[in-house]
Order: structure tokens, then sequence, then C-alpha cells
């Protein structure tokens, strides 16, 4: 999932309006980005396999660490916990409880879409129910999402200039771009696929945070 992956974002910032969209872009994708780090340091690994599923050529066939349930519960808790004692807030309540939520919702986001590759600890006990393999419908079902969150956020939010009505929808268009991207042929290695989202990632991260900053 992608698109789906910032959907939850957006939510979470209608949710509570004191969270910044960039930090929440961040914490839903940080999985992702620990692992783009971590199959350019060789200790994750993934193929390019044309036709692996409908929807990528991604065999993601070793990455224990970035996307492991325990990896995943952990992370969240670590993350909510940093939030909290930064901002001085409890860890279970408020702003850091939904930062928690956001960096968490990416395992059962990717869970709905992924082959069996996503391990339950280690790397054993992989689950995923596969949707990617139903290119219309899971792409149906992530632009849906996208769109309900935007409508929540714009609903709790009003905008404080006029790129503050266009900014986050247009977000979402550049990042369907992206994805449907996948489906034009296979990337050239798995470094590149590995900092390609770590570098794009990042960048809307930060277009989250400049969106955010047009609404108030």
């Amino acid at each position: 999932m992608f698109l789906g992956h910032y959907a939850a974002g957006v939510a979470l910032k209608a949710a509570d309006r004191r969270l910044s969209l960039g930090a929440l872009f961040l914490s839903v994708q940080l999985m992702d980005v620990i692992w783009g780090a971590l199959v350019l340091a060789g200790v994750e690994h993934v193929r390019i396999e044309p036709g692996f599923t409908a929807s990528n050529p991604l065999d993601l066939y070793h990455y224990p660490w970035s996307h492991g349930l325990v990896s995943a519960i952990a992370l969240a808790l670590l993350c909510a916990l940093a939030w909290g004692l930064a901002r001085g807030l409890g860890v279970v309540r408020g702003p850091a409880l939904l930062i928690g939520v956001a960096v968490f919702s990416h395992w059962p986001a990717d869970w709905v879409v992924h082959t069996p590759d996503l391990p339950l600890w280690g790397d054993q006990h992989k689950v995923g129910l596969g949707l990617w393999n139903h290119l219309g419908f899971a792409l149906g079902l992530e632009i849906g999402l996208f769109v309900v969150a935007t409508a929540l956020y714009f609903r709790v939010t009003r905008p404080l200039a006029a790129s503050g009505r266009w900014a986050v929808p247009a977000i979402g268009v550049l990042m369907l771009g992206a994805q449907l991207s996948q489906l034009g042929g296979p990337p050239p290695s798995p470094r590149a696929v590995a900092g390609a989202a770590l570098g794009g990632l990042l960048l809307l991260a930060a277009l989250g945070h400049w969106a955010d900053r047009k609404r108030g």
C-alpha cells in the first residue's frame, strides 16, 4: 500500500489538529524509510521479479527488522514515547498516542495488500492477504481511503491561502502517479528502488509539512 498509508496520516491530522501533517506523513511511512536505509546498507533484501504481483515487481523476501510485527509494535511505542517526552506529554494520551498509531498503521495496511511476506517476528511466520494481485480493487480502495481522509481533514480545517484549497489533493495525485509508475516497467536494481523510496518518502513528508501550513 502507498496512497493508503498517507490516507491514515491525513485522517489522524483531522483527529488532532495539533499534529503536523509532515510529521504524520513521515510516521506512517517510517517503516519504509527504515527499509530503504537497511536495503542500501545490505541488511535487508528485495528481488526484482517482473510480474511478481499485478501491482509491482518487488519480491520483498527479507525484511525482518523494518516490517516484522514485533518490530512495528516496538517502533510505534518508541516513537510515541519519544514524541511524548519531546513535547512534555504522556505516552498514552494526546498527540503522542496518535504518532504511535500512525507508525503502527503501516503494518496492518501492508498486511492487506502484500503477498505473505510480512514476518510476525524475526524472519518467520509470514502473512499477507495479497490484494496487490487485484490491481483495480487495490487502487480503488487506496484512492477511496485518501478521498475520505481528505474530506475529513477539510471539514476540520480552513484554507489560510489559495494553495490551501488544492495542496493536499495535489499531493495525493502526485502519490498516485508515483504508485502507478511501478506499472511502467521494472526498476533497474534493488538499490535503485531503496534509494528512490528513501528520497521520495522524505520529500513527501516535507510536502505534507508545507501543505499543512496552508490550512489552519
